[in-house]
């Protein structure tokens, strides 16, 4: 086959890995997962939690890991209604 000289070359243009607005959200989210690991690192003392007519002796790390787990499912349960009801 013979090649068309006629006709331009094709220019491809990448586009960025990520855009800047995506590398500013990992950029903040990196530093506060650094800062959070930083104070729970910091808070690993033992402290007493008085539930109901239970008491328990927990290192906060561990109050403060699970708080977050919760807090991160709360908010995937609450955008997930968010969005199926914004589609209805």
């Amino acid at each position: 086959m013979k090649e068309d000289l006629n006709q331009p070359e094709k220019i491809i243009v990448e586009k960025p890995a990520m855009t800047f607005k995506q590398k500013a959200t990992l950029t903040i989210t990196v530093l506060m997962m650094v800062a959070l690991v930083a104070f729970i690192v910091q808070n690993y003392n033992k402290v007493k939690i008085d539930f109901f007519m239970f008491e328990f002796r927990v290192r906060i790390i561990y109050l403060m890991v699970f708080s977050a787990v919760i807090g991160m499912f709360s908010m995937y349960v609450f955008q997930k209604y968010r969005r199926s009801k914004k589609k209805k």
